[in-house]
């Protein structure tokens, strides 16, 4: 990740990860020790994009909250307390956050309401309506401002451009939601 690029080699090693294919993902779940229909573990493969690190989150999660057992897990939250490896990601996260300046947190912590992509247009248009926006340093933004540090986002791997429109990862607008990173804005995202 672009951020972290300056620590390459001394304390921040790269790897790249190859997002999963349905039934490896499937497999690794099992593997974990994660059962349930097989559907709804390839729909579990699926949203998260086949990524190894968020199955194992995941993974972690089910396993405390549930036994193992997906189809009892309910929960909105992947990312949980007292587990190693959600720790280490919140940790991961909580500085790539700390990095965040020109109202980039505020973005992020909007997008993380949205499960799924929401075209550009339309979210920079819900932006000019929102009250919580107010006090903000995007407050006095214009749409090019707000298009331009969403394309910064999209160059640091925080965002995802898709043909649908942005989105973000499950584990990053998880990450976002459940700290409740703006407040008021939780009900007129819902609305």
């Amino acid at each position: 990740l672009p951020i972290l690029g300056r620590y390459s080699g001394i304390s921040f090693h790269n790897i790249d990860l190859v997002r999963l294919s349905q039934d490896d993902g499937v497999s690794l779940l099992e593997k974990l020790n994660i059962f349930g229909d097989q559907n709804l573990l390839k729909t579990y493969v699926d949203n998260l994009y086949g990524h190894p690190l968020a199955l194992r989150v995941l993974a972690g999660t089910v396993k405390k909250s549930c036994y193992g057992d997906l189809a009892q897990f309910k929960g909105e939250e992947i990312l949980t307390e007292g587990d190693g490896l959600s720790e280490k990601l919140k940790r991961l996260l909580n500085y790539y956050e700390q990095q965040l300046k020109n109202g980039q947190k505020e973005l992020m912590g909007i997008l993380s309401f949205f499960k799924r992509p929401v075209e550009t247009d339309h979210f920079v248009a819900f932006l000019g309506k929102a009250k919580s926006m107010e006090n903000t340093p995007l407050a006095m933004a214009n749409a090019f401002t707000i298009e331009q540090q969403l394309n910064l986002l999209i160059d640091d791997f925080l965002i995802e451009k898709t043909d649908e429109g942005i989105t973000t990862h499950p584990v990053i607008r998880d990450y976002f939601r459940s700290g409740h990173k703006i407040t008021g804005t939780h009900s007129e995202v819902a609305g």
